[in-house]
């Protein structure tokens, strides 16, 4: 499973892993030898937000651009807040805007 991106935790007793899905962690847990995957239920979290917008969201609140995860480092000038996008994905929604 390690060789196509999925990251496999290993868990050493089940009261970690309880923890863990209480601390809202989800993917694949090694116990005992067996894989265990634990995901949202129909891909929605407990406050109806799927991957994506959890991801969008992530990403928005540490400053990273919601395209690429890059580190955003202009600001909003009117808002205070760093931009949503990086420079180059700005360009690249401009140039689209422009056609």
């Amino acid at each position: 499973m390690e060789e196509k991106g999925i990251k496999v935790r290993e868990i050493k007793n089940f009261v970690s892993l309880i923890k863990a899905i209480r601390s809202d962690e989800v993917g694949w847990f090694k116990y005992q030898g067996k894989t265990i995957f634990m995901g949202y239920h129909g891909g929605k979290d407990a406050l109806g937000r799927t991957r994506k917008k959890r991801l969008y969201q992530r990403r928005r609140s540490r400053g990273l651009c919601v395209a690429c995860g890059k580190k955003i480092t202009r600001k909003n000038p009117r808002t205070g807040k760093p931009y949503r996008l990086c420079d180059f994905h700005q360009e690249k929604f401009d140039r689209k805007k422009q056609q």
